[in-house]
């Protein structure tokens, strides 16, 4: 498991596509919280526990050395046109509101 790995220190960043679900997620983002590390989908964003069961913007999970990494991540998928092509299927347009979709 990719973010089991990041929990346990093996991995630094992990990323996850965007049909996972929130039972993949939930206790390994925990795990990987605890240990200080940082998971948010593909924008930025804390994943969402609330409403829909999946991941729909994609899962990036980092551990507390990698935190640079993992906003540069966001980032370049923030100014990504495929990526914010994702937004559009909720009627978003632009990176300026990528991360409002995820809550």
């Amino acid at each position: 498991n990719k973010l089991k790995s990041v929990a346990e220190g093996e991995a630094d960043v992990a990323i996850l596509h965007c049909k996972t679900s929130a039972w993949d997620t939930c206790a390994p983002s925990a795990a990987i919280l605890a240990a200080g590390g940082r998971v948010t989908d593909y924008f930025g964003a804390p994943l969402s526990y609330t409403g829909a069961v999946g991941n729909t913007l994609g899962v990036i999970a980092s551990s507390a050395r990698a935190s640079k990494a993992h906003d540069a991540a966001c980032a370049t998928l923030r100014r990504d046109a495929r990526a914010l092509a994702v937004l559009e299927r909720y009627g978003i347009r632009g990176s300026s509101h990528a991360a409002d979709i995820a809550r």
